[in-house]
Order: structure tokens, then C-alpha cells, then sequence
């Protein structure tokens, strides 16, 4: 079937020429080890339609991967967003994983995640081939994603707008073979827990200005009124219960209350108004008692660490090599 494509690919109304569409179909293979089904279908609908798209539902919406010719609200039919995957890297360490994002399949196949569509159009630059833009898109779309906590896979979903349609986007999705996969909210952890780990993690210094686990979600929730919608009522409450945890840690423990506090104060979300920074609180909450609640954030956390091993991490060395060899790749100047 697949060799079917490629010899008819031509008649295709923007139809790539044979080193084109070799070279991005060797692309999406070697940087976003698509497999062959996924990378037949996006390079399908390149060359039907010119133009190449991914899907932002998280981060990618205030910090887009690549210059883009336009950018439009959408709904992919049939996901769902939420605290699926561990985090190694940005929102946590090696030694005490994070909690971060990530897409999914509904479990029924009902339901949609609003979002926002990036594309590029053929014949929308002047600045080289269009091919060359698709494949300068997917190379800086994989510098972004390919990191030290590889927890995506990428799939080709349908996306309904109301300006353009009904298109396809390249997302982001949690990877459930992955070891960094967590699952839903009581899978390996409540969601009680995980907030209690938003609350409390810190990243590798540096590695991003989302450096805590709250400024993450924090700017999550700036992301969504970025792209004209509001979090759904999971994301909500489990902002909420971080945001709750964060105002507790100020008592239970103060030492890690202002480390994490003064780091979020560096950076701002984008698109935030003056004065607020990543150490602003989205929502309004009150610190509750340890009388009225006998579960702390400590304690939730430890009970964390615990039921989810957060404190080994799932990555062996080869892997993290594999990692490095494909980061230099993609960071190295490209050369035609």
C-alpha cells in the first residue's frame, strides 16, 4: 500500500518532487520516529493540501517551534489532555521525577482537546522551497520535543475549526510504552498526588524558563486563554490542588517554598500582564489547616514518590546517548 502512494503521489495537486518527499519522509523516521502508516498519511496531505500543520494544546501555543504563516484555533475530535507522563528533565530530575502533560485518546473515542493549529502554506514565503520549510518545521518541531524526557510519540490527527475546516496536524501524544508514562488520574497516581508533586518538583537548573512544576502548569492555564478557550474541568482542578499544595508548602516547609518561589519570579508566561510572573498564582486558593486536613502536601508527595518510583529513573544510559547522538544531529547547520 505504501508503495502504491509513492507512485501515484505525483498526481497529487502539490505533489512533491521524489527527493523532496524521500527527504521528508526520512525525516519524520529518523527525528519523530513516525511509523510508515503515520508518515504516508501527513505526506498525503501535504501535497493535497500545501500546506503542513501541528497541533498545540499545551506549552507549544505561547512558544511555537518554528516561524509559522498562520495560526487558528481547532478541536481534535476524539482526545484528551492531562498529568500522563513523568518529567526527567524539565519540571523534575533523574532523582525525583515531575509530573508534565500530554495527549490522548479518549477511552471511548468521544470528547475533543481545543488547541491551536500552526501551519505553513506553499508558496506563503519566499525564503526556499516549500519542502525545505516542511523539513526546516519538522527539524525544529523535533529539537523542541526530542529532549532528555522523550515522552511523545507523534500521530496525525484530524482537527475541526470553524475558519478552515476540517484539517490534520501533527500532535503530540503520550507514548503509554514509554517508561515515563504515568496514565490517567488513578492509574499509578491520584490526582491528589500529582498535584502534590506539581507543587513541590524543580527541573535541571536552566533547562527551561517553565523550571518548576508550577510554573508549567501555571503557564498552561496563560497558553489556553492564548489560544481563546479555558482549561477543562480536569486541568482546573488539578491546578487548583496544586495551587492549594503551593500556598501549604509556605509552612511546611518554608526552605522549599522560597527556592521554588524565586525561581518562578524570573520568568513570565507570554502574553501575561505586568507584574505577573510564573510565582503568580492562577487561581485563588486558601491554605487549609492541618486540622481540617490531615493530608499534607508532604506527605501526599511522599506517598508520590513512592507508588510511582519517582525517585529512579526509568532512562538507561544508551538511551540517553541515543538522545544526545539526535539532539547534535538536529542542532548541527543544515546544508544543501
Amino acid at each position: 500500500m505504501t508503495q502504491d502512494y509513492f507512485n501515484t503521489a505525483s498526481k497529487r495537486p502539490f505533489a512533491l518532487k521524489g527527493d523532496e518527499r524521500s527527504e521528508i519522509n526520512a525525516a519524520l523516521s529518523r527525528y519523530l520516529h513516525m511509523d510508515c502508516s503515520e508518515r504516508a498519511a501527513l505526506i498525503n496531505d501535504i501535497e493535497m493540501t500545501g500546506s503542513f500543520r501541528q497541533f498545540g494544546y499545551g506549552s507549544l501555543i505561547g512558544d511555537p517551534s518554528s516561524e509559522n504563516d498562520k495560526e487558528y484555533g481547532g478541536v481534535a475530535e476524539g482526545w484528551e489532555k492531562g498529568a500522563f507522563c513523568k518529567d526527567r528533565h524539565y519540571r523534575g530530575t533523574p532523582d525525583k521525577l515531575g509530573v508534565t502533560m500530554g495527549a490522548l485518546e479518549t477511552e471511548d473515542g468521544t470528547g475533543g482537546l481545543p488547541g491551536v493549529v500552526q501551519e505553513i502554506s506553499a508558496g506563503k514565503n519566499n525564503e526556499g522551497s516549500f519542502s525545505d520549510r516542511v523539513l526546516k518545521n519538522i527539524k525544529d518541531f523535533a529539537l523542541r520535543e526530542t529532549s532528555l524526557n522523550p515522552i511523545y510519540e507523534y500521530k496525525v490527527v484530524d482537527v475541526t475549526t470553524q475558519r478552515h475546516g476540517d484539517v490534520k496536524a501533527l500532535i503530540c501524544a503520550a507514548d503509554s510504552k514509554n517508561p515515563l508514562y504515568l496514565g490517567r488520574d488513578g492509574e499509578t497516581l491520584t490526582i491528589e498526588e500529582k498535584a502534590s508533586v506539581i507543587a513541590t518538583s524543580i527541573g535541571i537548573p536552566g533547562a527551561s524558563p517553565r523550571n518548576t512544576g508550577m510554573a508549567y502548569w501555571r503557564d498552561h492555564v496563560h497558553c489556553c486563554t492564548l489560544g481563546g478557550f479555558k482549561p477543562d474541568e480536569k486541568i482546573q482542578n488539578l491546578v487548583e490542588l496544586a495551587e492549594q499544595y503551593r500556598a501549604q508548602l509556605e509552612i511546611d516547609d518554608p526552605e522549599l517554598f522560597t527556592q521554588l518561589t524565586t525561581l518562578e519570579a524570573q520568568d513570565a508566561p507570554a502574553g501575561a500582564e505586568e507584574g505577573v510572573t510564573y510565582a503568580s498564582a492562577v487561581y485563588d486558593v486558601e491554605v487549609i489547616s492541618a486540622s481540617n486536613n490531615p493530608i499534607r502536601v508532604i506527605e501526599l508527595r511522599s506517598r508520590a514518590i513512592e507508588n510511582a518510583n519517582l525517585l529512579t529513573d526509568p532512562l538507561s544510559a544508551d538511551q540517553l546517548t541515543q538522545i544526545q547522538t539526535l539532539k547534535s544531529e538536529l542542532e548541527a547547520p543544515t546544508v544543501h
